[in-house]
């Protein structure tokens, strides 16, 4: 048998839209907004990502996705 991941195709990633003109104030704190929100989900369910950074926030439509959570963990509290 297989296991795989099925997802959106991403546009870019955070750190490539960083560098780019066109990602407006609005867009950044927007994008901004959307991680705290998603952090805050995985806090209240005692995970802990372990490797944040612009590389593993995926923009799919101008949405941010965080991804990447191989190093993540789930906490006893």
């Amino acid at each position: 048998s297989e296991v795989a991941i099925l997802m959106e195709a991403a546009d870019r990633d955070l750190s490539k839209a960083i560098s780019d003109d066109t990602f407006s104030l609005e867009d950044r704190l927007r994008v901004l907004q959307e991680i705290t929100q998603g952090l805050g989900f995985l806090h209240k369910s005692n995970y802990l990502h372990l490797d944040l950074k612009p590389a593993n926030i995926l923009l799919v439509k101008n949405v941010a996705k965080i991804t990447d959570f191989g190093l993540s963990m789930r906490t006893q509290y």
